[in-house]
């Protein structure tokens, strides 16, 4: 089970790893009696102090197969893995789709430009 702990609005801003559950951090901490203890479990946030927390937490709560994704979502994006859910922009009165990695990066920050090549999701 992969668990994306970050808020909402981190999520809908920035995009998710596929097959991701969001469940911010403080929400999966009052719902774990709905979780297997026995199931393995990744979480991740956006630069993994979140997941350390969420995993040190769970692990006290007799969860035993946790792991936290080192360096987050931030660290998913820098090696170009797969993004879903980020909202389409207008750059230059045209509409970019859904981008992966360096280019979403480059997209959220504004310096997506016309002649990038990107790789659509």
């Amino acid at each position: 089970m992969l668990i994306d702990i970050r808020e909402e609005d981190e999520v809908k801003n920035l995009g998710k790893i596929p097959e991701a559950i969001n469940q911010p951090l403080e929400t999966l901490l009052l719902k774990t009696d709905l979780i297997d203890k026995q199931r393995e479990i990744i979480v991740y946030c956006q630069r993994g102090a979140r997941g350390y927390i969420a995993s040190l937490a769970l692990k006290a709560k007799g969860f035993s197969n946790i792991k936290n994704v080192a360096g987050g979502f931030a660290a998913w994006q820098m090696m170009d893995c797969p993004i879903e859910g980020v909202p389409e922009k207008k750059i230059n009165g045209k509409n970019y789709p859904s981008l992966n990695g360096k280019m979403a990066n480059k997209r959220a920050n504004g310096k997506l430009e016309e002649n990038d090549s990107y790789t659509a999701i």
